[in-house]
Order: C-alpha cells, then structure tokens, then sequence
C-alpha cells in the first residue's frame, strides 16, 4: 500500500516540472483526481483490511468467549450433579438411620407391650386366685354346715325312734290299767306338748332367718372388702409407677432428688420442674408436683417454673403446664388410702328341737 501511494505521488511530481504552461495545466488537471482516487482506493483497501481483521479478530474472541462459556457450563453441571450425589448420599444417610431409629422404637415398642402384657397377665391370675380363695372358704363352710345339719338331724330322728318307742311300751303298759281316763289325759298332754313344740319351732326359724341375714352381710362385706383391696392394690401399683418414672426422668437429666439444684453452668442452674416445663412434659409435670416437688424454687434467671410456663407460653403451648403448678390446684392434689376392715361371715346353725316329754 505504501509502495502505490509513492508510485501515484512520484507520477503527479513529474507532471508538475513541465515547462509547457499548456501541458502543465492539462497535466495537472489529468493527475489531481488519479491521486485522490488512488489515495481513496488504498484507504478503502486498509479499511477492508482492518474491518477483515477486525471481524477475524472479533470471530477469535466469540469462539474464546463460546468456549468458556461452555466450560463454566461445564463446570457449573459438575457442581450440581456433584451436590446432588452428596445430597442423595445424605439422604440415603439419614433414610437408613430414621429405618434404624423406627426399628430400635418397634422393638422397644414390643418389648413394652409384652411387658404389660405379662404384668396384666400377672394381676388377672392374682385377682383370680384372690376370688377362688373366698369361694373355696365358702364352699368348706356350707359342706361343714350342710355335715352338721345332716348329723343334727340323723341324732334327732334316732332320739325320736327312741322316744317313739318308749312312749309306745309305756302306752301299751297304760292302757292295760287305764282306759278311758287315760286316752283324754293323754289327748290333753298331747295337745300341749303340740303347743309347746310349735313355739320353739318359731323362735328357731326366726333365729335361723336373722342368722342367715346377716350371713348374706357378712358376704356384701366381704365382697365390698376384696373390690376396696383391688382397688388399692391397683393405687399401689399406679404409684409405684408414677415413681419409676419420677425416678428414671431424674435419673435421666442428672438430678437425685424432686428438688434438686442442677448445676449448668458457672452461674446457670435448674430444677427437675423447670426441666419438666423447658421439654414440654406435662405428665412428668404432673407426677413431679404429686412427688411434692417446691413449686417456689427459682431458677438462675430468677423464675419458678410457673414463671417459666407463662414465658415460653406461645399459642397456648404451655397451658396445661399453667394449670398444674398454679398453687391452689398443688396444694389440693391429695392421695387418700382407705383400709377397709374385714369382717368375719356369721355362721347361721339351726337350734336344737326341744325333746318331746315323755
């Protein structure tokens, strides 16, 4: 390009050194629009030059730009399908350990269920033993009556044979030395013997039914003291419950006693109440103040656990918890025993007919 622009100038030089004026000026009339055309013509070349550069090298710089877009694409796919593999690595963590956890719960489900089972088993056959010992005893008891009765009368009527015997020898003896005579006083010892007979006869059925009355109480009685045994037998156990499980939640959050202060920290404490309260456990809530746990006792930020209750009380969460540490509901929670006294069943046994006068 250089080589023309010199060549094109050298040629209207050379025009411009004529000594004909003429020639002179039709030669520089002929030269000016060649050199501008020539300098034009170049200027287009550099210009198509540098545009061809320019698009070789803005086509260079959209293939370095396409690649490294495609290579942070790249990258960016790596990293997610890396995070999803360690996300789907930890999920599959966490499946097998909410499996193990459901399996552990299962069995220690049925581990429970089999216990309560047995204990459940074991007061059935405790209260059946409890119903067949009275029965058994009542049983014994009616056989001994029935025995005695049978003996009782077996020996009247052999008294009686006896009697009839005699009073037949000594009838015959009478009537042999007594006729008449002796038939109507006999008719009138008769008569009132008959009458004296039917009046002990009254007294004893008479005795006999209030005798047998209050058999019939003395068994309600007996019946009413074996429900109220049941009964407190089924408190006894309740209780022994409830303190198992005072003593395992104690046991389990490091205090030794239902009014024990637990040290968190340097200057941070709590009682079993407040622990109660903080996890949400209404029913070990429950069980701590029946345990005669102090409903005062404050922790260090200075609260009792009602306090605490009213504060971590967020759409009624904790409104059980208001209830059971307010004090005039503690202090009326009381546990009543009542021993019922057993009472011995009367025997009813039928008196002994008066012997007939000879």
């Amino acid at each position: 390009m250089g080589n023309g622009l010199t060549a094109s100038v050298s040629r209207a030089c050379s025009a411009l050194n004529s000594f004909d004026p003429t020639d002179d000026k039709v030669k520089i009339d002929d030269a000016a629009p060649n050199i501008l055309r020539c300098k034009s013509a170049e200027e287009q070349k550099e210009n198509h030059d540098m545009k061809a550069m320019h698009r070789a090298e803005e086509e260079q710089w959209r293939e370095e730009l396409e690649q490294c877009r495609e290579l942070e694409q790249w990258r960016v796919q790596a990293q997610r399908q890396r995070a999803e593999a360690e996300r789907a690595e930890k999920a599959k963590e966490v499946e097998q350990e909410e499996l193990m956890e459901r399996q552990r719960q299962q069995v220690a489900a049925a581990q429970r269920e089999e216990a309560a089972r047995r204990e459940q088993e074991a007061r059935e056959e405790e209260v059946r033993r409890q119903d067949a010992e009275p029965k058994a005893r009542e049983q014994k008891e009616n056989r001994d009556i029935e025995a005695m009765r049978r003996a009782e009368e077996e020996r009247l009527a052999h008294q009686e044979r006896q009697r009839q015997e005699l009073e037949q020898r000594r009838v015959q003896e009478q009537q042999r030395e007594r006729a008449e005579a002796e038939r109507a006083e006999k008719a009138k010892e008769v008569e009132q013997e008959e009458l004296m007979e039917r009046q002990p006869r009254q007294v004893a059925a008479a005795q006999c039914e209030e005798a047998a009355r209050r058999e019939q109480e003395a068994r309600e009685e007996e019946v009413r003291h074996q429900d109220a045994e049941r009964k407190a037998g089924e408190q006894l156990a309740k209780q022994a419950s409830d303190q198992q499980a005072v003593e395992k939640f104690l046991s389990a959050n490091h205090f030794t006693n239902v009014n024990f202060k637990r040290q968190k920290a340097l200057k941070s404490w709590c009682y079993p109440l407040h622990e109660a309260v903080s996890q949400k456990n209404i029913v070990m809530a429950q069980l701590l103040v029946a345990a005669k746990a102090d409903l005062e006792l404050k922790s260090s930020a200075e609260e009792t656990p009602l306090q605490l209750a009213r504060r971590s009380n967020r759409g009624n969460s904790h409104g059980a918890f208001l209830e059971v540490l307010s004090p005039a509901r503690a202090t009326s929670a009381t546990i009543v025993r009542r021993v019922p006294v057993r009472q011995e069943p009367l025997m009813c046994r039928r008196p002994t007919p008066s012997r007939r006068s000879s």
